[in-house]
């Protein structure tokens, strides 16, 4: 296909990628104003840093590549690991413990949606339950088959059991 896709990083943020990935996970898929309008007002830290980069990437999809702001949608946002800085805490008898400082990397990429994408969705969808349902028919075939295999298998042991007495 002949999609433009625009990708934003933030580098080294602060906070951990466990914490920064619910906020990210929340918003894959949507398009950019809902992914910005549900950060806006969710209570996580990285709610913010998230927005930012989801910001930065329709910015430059706007401005590098004359895209239209209002249909681009999340495709892909993924939150990495980052470095640590290492702090020392004193401790008793003058010991010390370590303290990491995690920071994360958010990366987003947007995608202009299009309208013949959505019918193309809905195709696979059709196709996807299809699919499905045969899938089904063949897990009940099988444990009908199992069943039979099962009742026939325990009569020929009560027969063999009762015939040796």
């Amino acid at each position: 296909m002949d999609t433009k896709r625009v990708i934003a990083k933030a580098i080294n943020v602060k906070g951990s990628a466990r914490k920064a990935r619910i906020p990210a996970d929340v918003v894959r898929g949507m398009n950019v104003d809902e992914a910005l309008a549900v950060l806006e007002y969710m209570p996580k830290y990285a709610a913010k840093d998230v927005a930012k980069v989801i910001a930065s990437a329709r910015a430059n999809a706007v401005h590098n590549y004359n895209l239209d702001g209002e249909k681009l949608k999340v495709d892909k946002i993924y939150v990495g690991i980052g470095m640590r800085l290492k702090r020392m805490k004193p401790k008793s008898r003058g010991m010390g413990r370590i303290i990491n400082k995690h920071f994360c990397n958010i990366t987003v990429e947007l995608v202009e949606e299009r309208e013949d994408a959505k019918v193309e969705k809905t195709i696979k969808s059709k196709a996807s339950t299809k699919k499905e349902e045969k899938a089904e028919v063949k897990a009940e075939k099988t444990q009908t088959k199992a069943k039979s295999t099962t009742k026939s298998s325990t009569k020929k042991t009560t027969k063999t059991v009762k015939s040796n007495k």
